[in-house]
């Protein structure tokens, strides 16, 4: 049994995080305020909770994981007493993301750079000197899995792990992989990687039934969250739609040419394209410097207009906030998702439509 915290304490910790994410509403924040007032009860030292969330950045530049983490820090921290103490440690921070979770009540804490390393991802190892005992860790994936375990190992505190993906699955569908060519070889490797992470971990939680259902077999104890609504985003009024004028139906993720095919953004570009001249494909995720290249890979392999094809970057919350008034329509046509937070995020909003594998 690992000090500072005992496994019960862990346990309990795990059923709070799933029920906050599936009823993340104002009504349940008394009702999960007294659910955390019993776990604290159970404290081992009778001192504070100390419990550490690891990711890259506190905001969404980089994608859905990190408002997966940002959302699940900020509801703990609002159903906390002084008992509990939430912190995010994260590889870069930008003084507004600081503000930002100090008002969510959430501790931000950056990683330092390590001499003879510009990995960020090996600068979160190591314990910051603002919090060099945490009482839980907690991490994601493979990605932020490994930073986890090795400030478990070394506080003997406890680490509850959360998966987002199934490698194997996007193996099938990936044209390249990154390190080698072959993606099915290098994704049946990171799978492997992944199951190690989660035998190591004292419990492990897959997001959406779909990824449990997967993994169950492997790690029999694994447990489920879904998200729940993002208050943030549910705040959006839409205007009611005109006829008669272009009809714009948005793809949201990553600009990464190896996950194209993956993500079905052909079937996107494929689809607008036979619709015709009223239709217009707004693509967001593309990464700095590279529209036009993304553009030119839309017209070759989808044979859509150019005029029926806009290419953005990726925003941050605020941004896309504001953007998503722009679209009738929100596609997301992956071929697999692990759990499919872009989606679960869009459909709060306007008109979606996802593939089957896409939300589960």
């Amino acid at each position: 049994m690992k000090t500072g915290v005992s496994r019960k304490l862990l346990a309990d910790l795990v059923r709070r995080l799933i029920f906050i994410q599936s009823v993340e509403t104002r009504a349940s924040r008394k009702l999960l305020a007294d659910l955390v007032r019993s776990l604290m009860l159970q404290s081992v030292d009778n001192n504070y909770v100390k419990v550490m969330f690891i990711c890259g950045e506190w905001g969404s530049r980089k994608g859905g994981l990190s408002t997966f983490n940002r959302q699940l820090a900020a509801n703990l921290a609002k159903t906390s007493n002084e008992r509990i103490k939430v912190h995010c440690y994260v590889s870069e921070s930008a003084e507004e993301d600081r503000q930002d979770a100090s008002r969510q009540g959430v501790n931000l804490i950056t990683a330092k750079r390590t001499p003879g390393s510009s990995d960020p991802l090996e600068w979160l190892k190591f314990t910051p000197a603002e919090l060099p005992y945490p009482d839980i860790v907690v991490g994601h994936g493979r990605k932020y899995g490994s930073a986890a375990y090795h400030i478990s190992d070394r506080t003997k505190c406890s680490w509850l792990h959360f998966v987002h993906v199934f490698c194997e699955d996007l193996g099938k569908f990936k044209v390249h992989g990154g390190a080698t060519s072959d993606a099915i070889a290098e994704n049946e490797e990171k799978s492997r990687q992944e199951l190690e992470l989660c035998e190591a971990a004292d419990r492990v939680v897959a997001v959406g039934v779909n990824l449990q259902q997967k993994y169950e077999r492997c790690i029999p104890n694994i447990k489920v969250v879904t998200p729940g609504i993002f208050e943030m985003l549910a705040t959006i009024h839409l205007q009611a739609r005109q006829t008669g004028r272009w009809f714009r139906v948005f793809v949201v993720g990553r600009g990464t040419f190896e996950d194209f095919i993956l993500k079905g953004y052909d079937i996107a570009g494929k689809a607008i394209a036979s619709l015709g001249r009223k239709f217009e494909l707004v693509f967001v995720g593309a990464h700095q410097q590279e529209h036009r290249k993304m553009e030119n890979w839309f017209l070759e392999a989808t044979k859509i207009a150019r005029r029926q094809l806009t290419i953005r970057s990726f925003r941050d919350y605020q941004e896309m906030k504001k953007m998503f008034r722009e679209a009738d329509l929100i596609v997301m046509p992956s071929r697999t998702e692990g759990f499919g937070l872009v989606a679960w995020k869009q459909y709060q909003l306007v008109s979606l439509f996802s593939s089957p594998e896409s939300v589960e």
